[in-house]
């Protein structure tokens, strides 16, 4: 951006490039920031999900240790989860979720439920 614009162009030129330049930076100014924007947010979902997934496995050795299931029947009922959203692909999307938390309510149900045996809340 120096005066060799002005020198070997005509003002309006060098305005323009003037122009171009501060919209280049502008540009990529704004493209740093969403990077660290997006970095940001993708360590914050990486947490969430390593969260998730300790909670999940410690979840499931207590009732292994408990015995409250086999790993056996945790493994068949995780096949069972896994196939709901039609592909048995080793995950559950977001959007199965409900069809996934319906499905564990019927069959949780059909077996008595995790209340079976226990006295009503009294208000």
């Amino acid at each position: 951006m120096g005066l060799g614009r002005y020198l070997l162009h005509d003002f309006f030129t060098a305005q323009e490039f003037n122009r171009r330049d501060r919209q280049r930076r502008q540009a990529a100014k704004s493209r740093r920031r969403r990077r660290s924007r997006m970095a940001r947010e993708r360590e914050a979902l990486r947490a969430d999900l390593e969260r998730v997934s300790l909670f999940a496995f410690g979840l499931a050795e207590l009732c292994v240790r408990k015995g409250l299931l086999t790993p056996e029947e945790l493994k068949t009922t995780i096949e069972e989860l896994d196939g709901l959203d039609g592909d048995a692909d080793g995950r559950l999307p977001v959007s199965s979720l409900a069809a996934a938390m319906a499905a564990a309510t019927e069959s949780g149900e059909e077996g008595g439920g995790a209340n079976e045996g226990t006295a009503p809340d009294s208000a």
